[in-house]
């Protein structure tokens, strides 16, 4: 019955501002599954990666000219730019989860700024650099486990739910102008 009366307005109404068919916002509540899906997701997603460069030889062991630092902002960008794609494609497939898909950044952030606090309360803020942000002899040194285990996932859920965000913009720039609104 709703999907005519929703037909019906989009009839009187014409169509949307692109000339596109018009795609409403998915309605329902949030679903708790959905939330854990796209967290797994966000936050598995460097781990994994991480796996793989290790698997094809892409580590922070190897010598490059981009120099110590530059390969581990490298590979942070990497994982950054592939949460943001995640969050931009899910909703494609799977268009009510951008209402979940917003929040996913709340968890891993803040876990990891308890985490940091705990650790510059006791070891101070050297030591808490290195342990969360940046490795400074690669390839004498493993990673920092609290990098790959905390910031990194965390890095990546920020990144995954600004892709939501884009999504979520961009299917209520495709819906349909209600000409009751416009006055």
């Amino acid at each position: 019955m709703t999907e005519k009366r929703s037909s019906a307005r989009y009839a009187r109404c014409g169509e949307d501002v692109n000339g596109s068919e018009p795609q409403p916002e998915p309605k329902g509540a949030p679903s708790l599954s959905a939330f854990v899906a796209q967290l797994l997701l966000a936050t598995l997603a460097p781990i994994v990666w991480q796996l793989i460069a290790n698997v094809i030889g892409w580590s922070e062991g190897q010598i490059t000219s981009l120099g110590n630092l530059g390969f581990q902002v490298l590979n942070g960008a990497f994982i950054g730019i592939a949460g943001l794609t995640l969050g931009v494609l899910v909703p494609l497939a799977f268009p009510k989860t951008v209402r979940t898909g917003v929040l996913v950044w709340a968890l891993p952030s803040v876990i990891w700024i308890l985490l940091v606090t705990w650790d510059l309360r006791d070891f101070g803020f050297r030591r808490t650099v290195l342990d969360f942000l940046y490795l400074e002899h690669p390839g004498a040194d493993p990673g920092p486990l609290l990098r790959e285990l905390s910031t990194y996932p965390a890095w990546s859920a920020v990144w995954y739910s600004v892709g939501m965000v884009i999504a979520r913009r961009r299917r209520q720039e495709r819906a349909p102008v209600d000409a009751t609104q416009i006055v």
